[in-house]
């Protein structure tokens, strides 16, 4: 029984031993390197991410609905002036379609002249505020109730032209 097991394993060990050993007659360069594709993928069908729309603006809609817009509208004002002024702030947003008349923004510069460190800009939607804060490097955004004196910003805002 000896005899027949060891030429047995010698043989299967052998078999196991050649799969994991390339043709000796090819070089690595002309060895397959695995599966190819029967086609090439196009372009349409790779995993490419789409970009969002851009927010549209929503006369008539809660804040809550225009939130995107205002953020985008202030987001690209910001990248082409940083802070800016309070009276081109106003202009970019009168531009995007919101109403002169319920927005309202604090002054680019403090009660002794010096320039202040973000200007805070705000549009009043029915019982609510689209709120921002301008700053050099960024925009913030947020959405609260309107003040009880009707109001959306705290302190003294610039009479807007």
């Amino acid at each position: 029984m000896k005899r027949v097991i060891a030429p047995l394993i010698a043989v299967l060990a052998g078999v196991l031993l050649a799969g994991c050993v390339g043709d000796a007659t090819s070089s690595p360069a002309t060895q397959s390197p695995g599966p190819t594709p029967s086609r090439p993928i196009p372009s349409a069908e790779r995993d490419v991410p789409t970009p969002a729309p851009e927010p549209t603006f929503a006369p008539g809609a809660p804040a809550a609905d225009n939130r995107d817009y205002f953020r985008h509208v202030l987001d690209r004002y910001a990248m082409a002036n940083g802070m800016g002024t309070s009276e081109a702030l106003v202009a970019a947003l009168v531009a995007a379609g919101f109403d002169r008349g319920l927005v309202e923004v604090t002054s680019e510069t403090t009660a002794i002249g010096l320039a202040a460190s973000a200007i805070d800009v705000a549009v009043r939607i029915d019982s609510e505020c689209l709120l921002a804060s301008i700053r050099t490097e960024s925009v913030i955004v947020d959405i609260a109730p309107v003040l009880g004196n009707g109001r959306c910003l705290i302190g003294a805002v610039d009479p807007i032209q």
